[in-house]
């Protein structure tokens, strides 16, 4: 083992009825006439009637990554359109979110009631709003966090995007917020805005960019609005030359560039995906391509192999249904790719410095023949975290600078501080080890009585 080895860091607005929320999905509008795309590019999910409305891409499996709307769980997508489910949790009513965080192992997702999900919530249409966090390599559920609790009226969750620390941002439909779920499941009202609220679907798709602001699209009227993280009041609209009427899915990609992909409103049927570039950190931006679709009702969209790809599935169809109908409806999703990203581009995620890990001194064990005693120092950059990991055996650790999250298990999250020490238990899952601090490091030292050549973390 070298001296120094790096790991990744581990009451607004006019209630309408429900008939006319499903009018603002589907309306009867003539749209474009979207050229046909080569065979080769559009990938047709292999099981039908699953109307996912979010998609991601999973680099470990080399999938789409889907979340049903109908039947609330989720999917990985091969080259093939062939599925596997990944989540599968009888608390989910309608997926209609996905965030994946690699490096911490983590899939995050938003679940709502429509009216048109296979396990209706006990909530009732729309007053589910949740976030269910999982174990992205096994679906195993780790949080599930009420957002609903948090603000009076009507909801339905939408959009989800991390930051650099591993924390969600989350959009309501139904409502004027934007919440704020920390990685270990603390869930707060980031920001309430009367220029969020409108008719029918308003709040939905959203990014986190990495100089610290997000991106939202308002699908009711299509303006996007920019939101600082230090100081969500301080958000305005993003000055472009047209709206985004529909707008429902947000990709960013790079700094520079980013994706809308709009389908309908009652008297507007958009249907197509637009290419947006700005110059001056998104005070403003320009259209600089835009995508026919036609009438598949698309919803949101993802990067894979420097290429942008659309999920469309006539998700509008199924809410439009009446219940008795519903079962009958077959549609087969299409991913479809759309549009080339430019050489050296990628979707922009959100990164920390890596955890840095030094071997400081290591002594032969007298008496114990094969093991040894090592002492690490480990620094932790502001926001950095561990991805889920294993110890084989006790760590004993004191805190030199700054604060610590943790968490083993299924057990609550412990917090220390400069000054104090902390046990790092053997074979224990350790899901959460972080610092929270967003501008501070974290510095502290750690001994292991270890056999030689082993690891003392496992990931």
């Amino acid at each position: 083992m070298s001296k120094t080895e790096r790991t990744p860091p581990g009451g607004y607005g006019r209630a309408l009825p429900f008939v006319a929320v499903v009018g603002l999905l589907s309306c009867g509008c003539a749209s474009a006439r979207a050229a046909p795309a080569p065979a080769e590019s559009v990938v047709t999910v292999r099981k039908p009637a699953l109307y996912p409305e979010t998609i991601e891409y999973d680099r470990k499996r080399d999938a789409f990554v889907i979340g049903s709307f109908r039947d609330g769980a989720v999917y990985a997508i091969d080259r093939a359109g062939a599925v596997s489910r990944i989540v599968e949790d009888a608390r989910l009513c309608s997926v209609l979110g996905l965030a994946l965080d690699p490096d911490r192992d983590r899939l995050w997702l938003v679940s709502g009631d429509l009216g048109a999900g296979l396990r209706p919530s006990v909530a009732g249409p729309r007053h589910l709003a949740t976030v269910g966090v999982y174990v992205l390599s096994t679906g195993k559920p780790l949080q599930y966090v009420d957002l609903a609790a948090l603000s009076p009226g009507d909801h339905l969750p939408n959009g989800i995007a991390l930051d650099a620390g591993g924390d969600a941002y989350v959009t309501d439909s139904f409502s004027p917020n934007i919440y704020r779920v920390t990685a270990d499941g603390r869930a707060t009202v980031f920001l309430q805005d009367a220029r969020f609220a409108g008719d029918g679907i308003n709040l939905n798709g959203l990014a986190v960019h990495p100089d610290g602001y997000l991106l939202v699209i308002k699908k009711s009227d299509g303006s996007l609005f920019k939101v600082p993280l230090a100081d969500p009041r301080q958000l305005n609209r993003v000055r472009v030359d047209r709206s985004f009427v529909g707008g429902d899915g947000v990709t960013l990609v790079g700094r520079t560039q980013l994706f809308i992909v709009a389908n309908q409103v009652p008297g507007t049927a958009t249907n197509a995906a637009f290419s947006l570039q700005s110059d001056d950190g998104w005070a403003s931006a320009k259209v600089s391509a835009t995508h026919p679709l036609g009438p598949v009702y698309p919803t949101t969209g993802v990067v894979r192999d420097g290429k942008f790809y659309v999920l469309a599935s006539k998700l509008n169809e199924l809410i439009q249904a009446p219940t008795a109908q519903k079962p009958s409806l077959q549609e087969q999703a299409t991913i479809r790719e759309v549009a080339k990203v430019p050489p050296g581009h990628a979707t922009a995620v959100p990164k920390t410095p890596p955890v840095r890990r030094t071997l400081v001194a290591r002594q032969n064990v007298e008496g114990a023949p094969g093991w040894e005693t090592q002492l690490w120092s480990i620094e932790y950059p502001p926001a950095a975290a561990a991805p889920t990991h294993h110890h084989p055996v006790v760590g004993i650790g004191l805190v030199i600078e700054g604060e610590y999250e943790s968490a083993f298990d299924d057990e609550p999250v412990t917090r220390g501080r400069a000054g104090e020490s902390f046990l790092e238990r053997p074979k224990a899952e350790h899901r959460i080890f972080r610092n929270p601090s967003k501008d501070k490091p974290l510095r502290f030292v750690v001994t292991y009585t270890i056999p030689i050549g082993k690891a003392p973390v496992e990931f």
